[in-house]
């Protein structure tokens, strides 16, 4: 019944609302430069039933379809330019409002893959994902202080360990320290967030083994806007910088 546009840089944006048996809101995103759109269409609980990428001539790119029930998604299934049947779908077993089992077929509805979650108090304690034979491939393993994750152990077929994550957060849970090894080359990444007093981000850094390479400050006025973004890349020598001001009525 209603649409709006917005078109900047190329893009233009199309929000439209269509009555039937309910509301169903339809978003897409065209872009003059690459001749596409990009369509959203919503269920009357704004549950995401399908999104697709196609032509001017609306010649299909690629789609994701989603099938629910009881407001859960038991079934994604993917579409690219010239099938009419999904090249891959996945469908989900729920356990109350989590997903148990997640089951992924090919385009012939043969199993390729598949992923056990195991959980408590909501939070994923493990992933444990199996082949088409049934046979374990790999490992996820979390750990949590109170709802943060703090670690995340990946293990391969015969419980090895083939990388590892840990995390640390601050007072309000914001998080102010990211670790990341691979046992494969033995690299080293790392990621350091740095908040103001009154807890916004101000400065981001990252290093790889151990040597600092890219760092990102943020800076904000009295009101705690943010006033410009400013990015060093000490590998490129690159350095990106972008400015706001604002206006009061």
């Amino acid at each position: 019944e209603t649409a709006s546009y917005l078109k900047e840089a190329g893009i233009k944006e199309e929000n439209i609302y269509l009555r039937q048996k309910y509301p169903t809101l339809k978003k897409q995103f065209v872009s003059d430069l690459s001749y596409t759109t990009t369509q959203t269409v919503y269920d009357s609980l704004f549950n995401i039933v399908e999104v697709k990428k196609a032509t001017h001539e609306n010649h299909i790119i690629e789609a994701q379809k989603n099938k629910f029930q009881n407001n859960f998604i038991i079934q994604e299934d993917y579409y690219t330019s010239g099938s009419n049947t999904p090249i891959q779908s996945i469908k989900n077993t729920p356990e109350g409002d989590l997903v148990k089992t997640k089951v992924v077929y090919n385009q012939q509805n043969k199993i390729i893959d598949s992923i056990v979650f195991e959980y408590k108090n909501k939070n994923i304690l493990k992933e444990t994902r199996f082949n088409d034979q049934k046979q374990i491939t790999s490992k996820i393993l979390f750990t949590y202080d109170k709802d943060n994750v703090t670690s995340i152990t990946y293990l391969d077929s015969k419980g090895k360990e083939e990388a590892v994550e840990k995390y640390t957060y601050n007072d309000h849970n914001d998080l102010t320290y990211k670790y990341a090894y691979n046992s494969f080359d033995k690299s080293k990444y790392e990621e350091f967030y740095v908040y103001n007093k009154q807890n916004k981000l101000k400065q981001t850094s990252v290093k790889l083994n151990d040597v600092q390479f890219l760092t990102t400050v943020q800076k904000f006025d009295s009101k705690n806007n943010l006033l410009s973004i400013e990015t060093n890349n000490s590998n490129t020598k690159e350095k990106f910088s972008k400015k706001f001001n604002y206006v009061y009525d």
